[in-house]
């Protein structure tokens, strides 16, 4: 069925184009391209399926509370409780349904040009185990706001088996957002890419099951 507007059934068409094709542009040789292209090819899924629904639903607006409530508040009526439920303020990205134990961060990392690929000591802070343990004690919010920002400004970085930067093929992903406005240093995360394929799949189950595929379909329908 065509879709009445891009962002409709967005998050489970993307992660349909994944499970159908990813295998075989992981296999593919591609001349043009210097060989496959699946770490592309998944980043260039990953972003509408993260960046609309934050931007279209999830991103908050402090209640009186302190809750977080969606931008499109008005529209919601089945998303809107696990939406807050989700990234209710203090929330923790381990108890999220979409979480995966494969992410690793570092906060508050003093500012270097992303673009350029990790310093090796901004790489050698992950092979401490405990920042596995502070991505999972981080808010599902900060999470995915850190995720969007990486994804929409195109701070990532390819890293190989060992988590340096690397030129060639990515064994791991890196993705670096400024922790505020006002605060320019960076909060670091990092996970191999078949986790991160993984963590796709969960929050593309999770954004269906919770509504947000559905509201998401509204507000096309509404535009």
């Amino acid at each position: 069925m065509i879709p009445n507007h891009f962002s409709q059934d967005v998050v489970g068409r993307c992660w349909n184009l994944i499970d159908t094709y990813y295998s075989s542009v992981q296999e593919g040789s591609f001349s043009k391209l210097r060989g496959p292209f699946e770490t592309t090819f998944l980043l260039a899924m990953a972003m509408p399926m993260i960046v609309l629904p934050v931007e279209r639903l999830i991103k908050p607006k402090r209640g009186g509370r302190g809750v977080f409530i969606t931008e499109d508040a008005e529209l919601i009526d089945g998303a809107g409780i696990p939406i807050r439920c989700v990234f209710d303020e203090g929330a923790k990205l381990a108890d999220a349904p979409f979480y995966h134990p494969g992410w690793a961060r570092v906060a508050k990392h003093k500012q270097f040009p992303v673009g350029r690929g990790w310093p090796r000591q901004a790489s050698a802070m992950f092979d401490d185990r405990v920042t596995v343990d502070r991505a999972a004690e981080t808010t599902a919010w900060k999470f995915i706001t850190d995720l969007r920002n990486a994804l929409s400004h195109g701070a990532i970085n390819y890293l190989d088996g060992d988590g340096r930067s690397t030129d060639g093929h990515a064994a791991m992903l890196g993705f670096a957002s400024t922790v505020s406005e006002t605060d320019e240093r960076l909060n670091l995360m990092r996970i191999t890419q078949l986790d991160f394929l993984d963590f796709l799949r969960r929050w593309a189950i999770w954004c269906g099951e919770s509504g947000v595929r559905y509201e998401l379909d509204r507000l096309s329908l509404a535009a």
